[in-house]
């Protein structure tokens, strides 16, 4: 009976162990699917769903007086998150920081906005703000890497935050304060305070920051945020790509960086990682003197940080990935919040966004200027097999054009609204990337709602618009309200089949057919699809 009994508990066993397994293989399998990568492995110790830019921001709240009250305003709540490395920026400026240095300057202004600026009432209590982020991620298992923004120029709008060194040293910079009221928004030379890497004054300065806090500070790693302001060299200014040299210095500052982290490491018996986070293209990059491949094939960086995050639903992620993987570098998508205002600041656009980048294989999700830490992205974004079944919003993204503070257009396609249509010429636009398998969705009853959307502006209700996803031409099925002689901006809705929408690139072709308003042409300003489960 014993036998019997004793069986049959082996057997449940079994069984369940079995059947836990099973469950376990097929969500390994939908996430191998939904989260694949045509080569290489993610390197680096550590695994991080997602990382949390902190722009040093919190320092000056007016709660931040103590280590507690400073961990509150943002860090704290993070705690149990799909976060799991917080990269912390003490960047006010170049030469200007809020972390303790013996080569830089300490920020202290308490004035403006920064009445609550709380750097040295903490250091006179122990620790400063960077010390206290790398002992809150150390004590709860997390990775904590020093930011470094390495052309910040805030300082050429903000007085407060201007450093003496850029004061007294001039000749560095690549303009003048007059400058700011001299130059439209549009253009780089507005921002005068960008100083000149080509300067070896500048490298060196910016070498020794960057070797005083591997030595100083234990943490996991440092960031090369190149993004933040990505004008280094001159001819940037102007317009032009950068020369060769200007790249050969920028590849050599890093080579000396990585150098410095290898004996940092062997030294503490523990890696020193070093990111960099790089414009959304090889191309665009290089233009700006980064060359991304060279600093892959030499081994300089351990994590790869794409975009600064303004073209979410658009950036190539692929490229990045394949590159980056076949050198055994992680690769993270930036999502920022400067890209994701008013509607689009919606959950299910930035499940959409951070969907699509993880079907293009990366490492983890990467969010900038985004401080509130009770927001559900921090517990959604970091699990693509989750994000599958949830309702998404997806956009083209608009074109930002010229803007000064990154140098000019940093576009990653051409073809992105907004795009002006002319009577009979089909006009091709951007890709739109679609992170889920409708179709599938469709198939098992879990779809309740697909809706495609443009936003055309200059329209009347006399246009007639031809709208192909696919090569099949879409029934308009809600005209938008309001429509009249007179001509305006309207959503115009559709309603496609799901079987006609794939997962990843799907095309859009619109023409005018027919126009009736004053204008010569239409402007298609907005696209998006909605999806609902």
């Amino acid at each position: 009976m014993r036998l019997v009994i004793w069986l049959a508990v082996v057997v449940a066993a079994v069984c369940t162990w079995v059947g836990a397994g099973e469950r376990q293989r097929r969500r390994v399998e939908a996430r191998s699917e939904v989260q694949s990568s045509t080569a290489g492995q993610k390197a680096g110790p550590g695994r991080r769903r997602l990382i949390f830019n902190d722009d040093g921001d919190d320092v000056w709240n007016e709660q931040a007086s103590t280590p507690e009250g400073f961990l509150s305003v943002r860090i704290a709540p993070l705690a149990g998150t799909h976060v799991e490395a917080i990269f912390y920026c003490t960047t006010e400026s170049f030469n200007l920081y809020t972390h303790q240095s013996s080569v830089a300057e300490l920020f202290t202004v308490r004035s403006g906005p920064f009445a609550h600026n709380n750097v040295e009432t903490l250091i006179k209590q122990g620790r400063d703000c960077l010390q206290i982020v790398i002992d809150f991620c150390h004590e709860r298992g997390m990775e904590a890497f020093w930011s470094l923004r390495v052309n910040d120029i805030h300082d050429s709008f903000t007085p407060q935050l201007l450093p003496q060194f850029k004061k007294e040293h001039p000749e560095h910079l690549m303009g003048e304060p007059g400058d700011w009221g001299k130059y439209p928004p549009t253009s780089p030379k507005r921002y005068w305070s960008f100083v000149d890497f080509e300067h070896s004054e500048i490298r060196e300065r910016t070498f020794a920051f960057i070797r005083e806090v591997a030595e100083r500070y234990d943490v996991d790693g440092i960031e090369l945020d190149f993004c933040r302001h990505p004008v280094f060299f001159r001819p940037t200014l102007e317009g032009r790509p950068v020369e060769k040299r200007h790249c050969e210095m920028m590849t050599d500052l890093m080579r000396r960086v990585r150098t410095r982290a290898k004996e940092v490491s062997r030294r503490r018996k523990r890696p020193l990682l070093i990111a960099a986070r790089v414009l959304g293209t090889v191309e665009l990059s290089l233009s700006r003197g980064l060359e991304v491949e060279a600093w892959l094939r030499e081994g300089l960086i351990d994590l790869l940080v794409v975009s600064g995050g303004y073209y979410p639903f658009s950036t190539p992620w692929e490229e990045m990935v394949q590159l980056a993987h076949r050198h055994n570098v992680s690769v993270y998508a930036c999502l920022s919040q400067s890209a994701m205002r008013e509607e689009r600041g919606r959950l299910e656009c930035w499940r959409a966004a951070a969907l699509n980048a993880w079907n293009c294989g990366v490492d983890g999700i990467y969010l900038f200027n985004c401080f509130d830490p009770h927001s559900p992205i921090w517990r959604e974004l970091g699990d693509p097999v989750e994000l599958a079944c949830k309702d998404k919003v997806y956009y083209l993204d608009r074109s930002l054009g010229a803007v000064g503070y990154l140098g000019g257009d940093i576009s990653p396609r051409p073809d992105l609204p907004p795009v002006t249509l002319q009577m009979g010429k089909p006009v091709p636009l951007a890709p739109l990337m679609i992170g889920d398998d409708v179709a599938a969705a469709a198939e098992e009853g879990r779809l309740t709602g697909l809706k495609l959307r443009l936003q055309f502006e200059q329209v009347t209700g006399g246009d007639e618009i031809a709208v192909a996803l696919n090569g099949d031409e879409l029934r308009l099925t809600k005209p938008p309200k309001g429509l009249t002689a007179r001509p305006g901006t309207h959503w115009f809705e559709y309603y496609p089949p799901p079987a006609l929408l794939r997962k990843g690139a799907n095309s859009l072709t619109v023409t005018l057919k027919k126009h009736s308003g004053t204008a010569e042409e239409l402007r298609l300003n907005n696209v998006q699809l909605e999806i609902r489960y």
